[in-house]
């Protein structure tokens, strides 16, 4: 998921502090909405999924159930990850002020 781990706290060269925490709230607050979405599509795709796996063949089902439990497991991360970013959110910036 590239750019979404980062977690440095020194303003890059040229930008105050002050400009780096809001674009880093901001940066946070992305990322929530962003795992928020995805973990609204996987449990649509979960749903279908679902349904699907009712009225398939054995054969198709079994394939189709390893596909599921893939998809859980991606749900898992998701969530993890969006617990991340909202602790982020909610993070004192560095120097106590916000």
């Amino acid at each position: 998921m590239g750019g979404d781990d980062s977690t440095s706290r020194r303003p890059p060269a040229g930008r105050s502090s002050d400009a780096f925490v809001i674009a880093g709230a901001s940066q946070a607050e992305h990322w929530v909405s962003s795992y928020r979405d995805r973990i609204a599509y996987k449990n649509e795709v979960l749903l279908g999924s679902g349904r699907a796996l009712k009225v398939m063949p054995a054969a198709g089902g079994r394939a189709m159930s390893a596909d599921e439990r893939l998809l859980r497991n991606q749900l898992l991360r998701y969530r993890a990850r969006l617990e991340y970013w909202k602790n982020k959110v909610r993070e004192p910036p560095a120097g106590g002020h916000r």
